[in-house]
């Protein structure tokens, strides 16, 4: 028996080991690994700039939603908490590290080497980085802040992106001017910039990084106190959450996510206060996914097919997303403690206008089942948040497959979007140009007069010097005097077209009034103005160049006369010396004259350049003394 016992213990082991050996010769499954970086900071650098109040809120749920997909020790969060966020958030005050550039540095290396080891697996990489906080644009390169300092683009890039190897990187920023921490623009040149400038610079050196990007231009991140959060990061976390999935496929894709925000600020009435957004998927696919809330821990939530508009709260109080829905399923994943309960607020549309909306309450009890909100009863709150008048417009229309349908078809009717300006650089630019309008009016009609009154004189001066001439041969007989008509007829066309034309600065600011009441919007049509700026500007090089030509051609042709009728022995005699130094005076000051207008800017030139060159300048239109008398210009304040 014991012989027995020990061949199949024996047996056994032997097939034990051969398992083993099996396994160890194997070839490793592939599988899917998940990495994300968030990093939120209240603090600004710039004293002008008030703290934040939520940064540190939208970092710990942030970190929530990625921990959805990810483990523990793959997701790492950066934010400093205050007082009342650490009372929310306990369970994260350990965890969570300062955002200070060196422990960002340190936190890169460890997940360099975590997906560095599971590429090494054959593990497919995702890799979020996430930002949170104030940033804005110094000498054309857009910045975010750090709690001890500032990092940029390139930083991003070269110690972040390039350093995490993996297959696919995400790169979600809420600040101001995130588009040029990303593409950063020359100083010096124009202040805006289009999705092609992108496509030429950041998206070509890394075609696998897909970018969803808040680019308002005015040094603000919009929070909400109902929130307790910054409106876009909100907007984004409630679209990832499941609320943007239009096609009902378990992902959200970029353009997806870029229609859920575009909709749900779409009653906002003042554009500067409508977060403006930039998405590009990797390799320029923006129907790649972002996220998949299918693949998303957490508890489930789903709706009916009536169309609804909702905001869900845990039962701690936290705003967890909010969502406006067509008619249709949908399914939401709750991130966070999957045994949390939840109220859902829904809000039915009143049966007339006189009537105001009602809001029902359904309460879903603590557990880890999923929610079934036709299986919730309804109650009425005993209270409803005030919130500011300013947000309550939010998701305000319903997104779902039509909307979405719409705002594609939108977007290939829009003009290209224009990116990186505030509303002082549109005041600036309005003022600046109803001063050069008006300046150059006003030189059209002093210049444009005084051309009539020479020619006026002149005209009369030769005819009657016609009359009086006894002969027809030389410079100062009959023939001076019909030249003199005819020059004076010349200045009298020129004052008559130059009173009747409309200047370049005329013309550029009926461009941007057109252009803001066409509807595309106020930095479209800065853009298309700045575009027109410099076509007149080039406009007007060529016209210095050709009136160089003119006026030299002029004054070459009052040298010559004179000169032909000296040189002649049978005119030379009736050429008087005061006719001939007045042509050859006046040769010299057409010649000068030309010179001089050509060596000189006009206004459209210098606005162009005195605008590019400082944000900050202050133009003020005034006379300008010069050596020959003064001269009505464009002076700039530093």
């Amino acid at each position: 028996m014991e012989l027995l016992v020990g061949r199949a213990l024996r047996s056994v082991a032997v097939l034990a080991l051969a398992a083993g050996m099996l396994a160890a010769s194997a070839p490793a499954v592939a599988g899917s690994k998940t990495f994300a970086l968030v990093v939120t900071n209240n603090r600004s650098t710039t004293l002008s700039l008030p703290d934040l109040q939520y940064a540190d809120d939208d970092g710990a749920r942030y970190y929530r939603l990625f921990r959805s997909v990810a483990d523990e020790d793959s997701v790492f969060l950066l934010t400093t908490f205050d007082r009342a966020s650490a009372a929310a958030y306990p369970e994260l005050v350990g965890t969570a590290r300062p955002p200070t550039r060196a422990t960002l540095e340190e936190t890169v290396a460890s997940l360099a080497v975590a997906a560095a080891a599971a590429r090494q697996r054959g593990d497919d990489t995702t890799f979020y980085f996430v930002y949170a906080g104030h940033g804005d644009v110094e000498n054309g390169r857009g910045y975010l802040d750090l709690e001890d300092g500032r990092i940029d683009g390139q930083f991003i890039e070269r110690v972040i992106i390039e350093r995490i190897a993996a297959s696919t990187k995400h790169v979600v920023l809420d600040s101001c001017n995130s588009f040029f921490v990303m593409n950063p623009r020359k100083p010096g040149g124009r202040r805006w910039a289009t999705p092609k400038d992108m496509a030429l610079g950041f998206a070509r050196r890394h075609p696998e990084v897909g970018l969803f990007l808040s680019t308002n231009s005015d040094a603000e991140v919009f929070e909400w106190s109902e929130l307790e959060s910054g409106v876009f990061s909100h907007e984004v976390r409630s679209g990832l959450s499941g609320a943007a999935d239009v096609d009902r496929d378990g992902e959200v894709s970029y353009s997806e996510l870029a229609g859920f925000v575009d909709q749900a600020n779409s009653r906002i009435v003042r554009e500067v206060l409508r977060p403006h957004i930039y998405q590009r998927g990797p390799n320029g696919d923006s129907t790649a996914p972002l996220f998949a809330p299918s693949q998303a821990s957490g508890r489930r939530l789903t709706l009916g097919n009536e169309p609804a508009r909702l905001w869900i709260k845990s039962d701690t109080g936290e705003r967890l997303l909010d969502l406006h829905k067509e008619a249709g399923p949908m399914t939401l994943v709750l991130p966070g403690p999957p045994a949390q309960g939840v109220s859902i607020y829904v809000q039915r549309q009143a049966a007339s206008q006189s009537e105001r909306p009602t809001v029902d309450l359904h309460e879903a009890p603590v557990s880890d089942s999923e929610i079934r909100l036709a299986e919730l009863a309804a109650t009425q709150p005993a209270s409803s948040a005030r919130g500011d008048r300013l947000f309550t417009s939010l998701f305000a229309t319903p997104f779902g497959p039509v909307a979405y349908r719409q705002y594609l078809a939108a977007r290939v009717a829009e003009p290209e979007p224009v990116y990186g300006l505030s509303e002082q650089d549109m005041a600036h630019m309005h003022n600046y140009m109803r001063e050069m309008a008006g300046s150059d009016r006003t030189m059209r009609l002093v210049g444009g007069g005084i051309l009539l009154g020479v020619g006026a004189i002149v005209s009369s001066a030769a005819l009657v010097s016609y009359g009086d001439s006894p002969r027809w041969s030389g410079f100062g007989g009959k023939r001076g005097a019909m030249i003199g008509g005819f020059a004076g007829l010349l200045t009298l066309g020129m004052g008559t077209w130059i009173l009747a034309s409309k200047t370049s600065g005329e013309r550029v600011l009926q461009t941007f009034q057109k252009e803001m009441e066409s509807g595309h919007g106020r930095p479209a049509a800065f853009a298309r103005t700045e575009e027109a700026l410099e076509d007149m500007a080039k406009s007007d090089r060529r016209y210095r160049r050709i009136m160089l030509g003119v006026y030299v051609g002029v004054g070459l042709f009052l040298v010559a006369l004179p000169t032909y009728d000296l040189m002649r022995p049978a005119t030379r005699g009736s050429v008087k010396p005061s006719a001939a130094v007045a042509a050859y005076g006046g040769a010299a000051m057409w010649i000068g004259l030309g010179f001089a207008l050509n060596g000189t800017e006009l206004p459209t030139e210098r606005l162009l350049r005195l605008y590019r060159s400082d944000p900050g300048l202050q133009l003020q239109w005034g006379v300008v003394p010069t050596a020959s008398g003064g001269m009505i210009g464009l002076s700039g304040k530093f």
